[in-house]
């Protein structure tokens, strides 16, 4: 447990301190990590005993920062409990059990509500007496957890991946889909996301990657739905997060701008290197998602754009995440010294020697607002680490 604490959670409460979290939300968070995060994650040794599938280097756990000051910062992570397939349960019964431990765990949660939780599972997963496998197409779990983290606050939420079911079941996403959306209540915004899908060739269609929910009850809760998808250019990007112009009708205006503001930066060409990334001119992989609830007859939308896959290398990236923080309305201390921060919290290799850790820079298109976000892997197999490890032993 002693590796994940340095990996993993002193870099969120690095994260923490520097978005001025309360004391008490830092203490409280601290301990819910230590007792109720780690024991979960499995033994961090290589070679990597369980590979999860939510980073690039198996670490299973990505967690993320919305740029903004004071209480508008939230951070967000998910992780794969690999200590449980490990122990032989993959049991829905025990993923329940867990997410009740861990919201009552969370002294600031709010009610725990798991109706939808049931639905999605009932709709999008393997049945409890079917062969779980693991293939070159599907990752080895078929689910991970979420918690987001305020100030003041804390909500748990499930990602599940419905591909694994559908590569056995030999049924479409778009049907397990749409089945539990009627279940929810959430067909009419749904049916717009179909439409705008019928647009597309079978061969250029985006791709169902993963649908979450958040652990609430139903008048608050949200079913996102992420697509894996090509983005040549903002044009194409901005077709996506209007749904081909359907959402342009909205007050989305905020969202588009932030969106922009990111584009122009991610692609901008930087003379020396030391300013901007350069060289990107789109972004393929990239994953945009649709939010539907209730009382919205269309969704709202989000990209991620992968940064970790198309530039030189992190301090560039940082450097990109500054510049572009600069711009953001209330969100210009995040930028001060941000790349000595980034190098100060992973110390363990040079910034400037590959990329990993910055994995996607994302922004929500909303009505009446947006908010950006970076997310990061803590690379608790990164080579630089493995070598000082066998080091040690020897």
């Amino acid at each position: 447990m002693s590796d994940w604490w340095t990996t993993i959670a002193l870099p969120v409460i690095a994260f923490m301190r520097r978005q001025n979290y309360p004391a008490a939300s830092l203490d409280a968070y601290a301990l819910f990590w230590r007792n109720e995060i780690l024991p979960l994650l499995g033994p961090c040794t290589t070679p990597v005993v369980y590979p999860s599938w939510i980073t690039d280097d198996h670490t299973p756990v990505e967690f993320s920062v919305v740029l903004g000051s004071g209480t508008r910062s939230v951070l967000r992570f998910s992780f794969e409990p690999s200590a449980l397939p490990l122990a032989g349960d993959r049991s829905l019964a025990t993923l329940k059990r867990t997410l009740e431990r861990l919201g009552c765990a969370l002294t600031m949660e709010s009610t725990l509500d798991l109706e939808w939780f049931d639905i999605c599972a009932d709709e999008l997963l393997l049945g409890e007496s079917q062969e779980r496998v693991c293939t070159d197409q599907a990752p080895v779990s078929e689910t991970s957890i979420g918690i987001d983290l305020a100030h003041r606050s804390a909500n748990i939420k499930v990602y599940f991946m419905p591909r694994i079911r559908s590569l056995i079941s030999q049924e479409l996403p778009e049907d397990m889909i749409s089945r539990t959306t009627e279940r929810l209540g959430l067909h009419k915004p749904w049916a717009a996301i179909l439409q705008f899908l019928s647009r597309f060739s079978p061969a250029d269609r985006p791709n169902i990657d993963i649908v979450a929910i958040d652990c609430v009850p139903a008048s608050r809760n949200r079913l996102k739905i992420y697509f894996r998808t090509d983005i040549a250019s903002y044009a194409q990007m901005e077709y996506f997060l209007t749904l081909g112009g359907v959402l342009a009708t909205q007050d989305i205006g905020a969202g588009l701008r932030n969106a922009t503001l990111i584009w122009d930066t991610l692609t901008s060409v930087s003379e020396n290197g030391n300013a901007l990334l350069g060289k990107a001119s789109g972004f393929p992989g990239a994953l945009i998602y649709y939010e539907l609830k209730h009382g919205a007859d269309v969704p709202s939308s989000k990209v991620y754009l992968p940064v970790h896959r198309y530039f030189r290398d992190d301090l560039v990236i940082s450097r990109a995440v500054a510049h572009l923080a600069s711009k953001l309305p209330d969100v210009s201390s995040v930028a001060k010294g941000y790349p000595d921060f980034i190098q100060e919290t992973f110390p363990y290799r040079s910034l400037s020697s590959r990329t990993g850790i910055h994995t996607y820079v994302a922004c929500t298109v909303k009505p009446g607002g947006s908010d950006v976000s970076v997310y990061y892997n803590p690379e608790s197999f990164a080579p630089e680490r493995t070598r000082k490890q066998l080091r040690s032993l020897l």
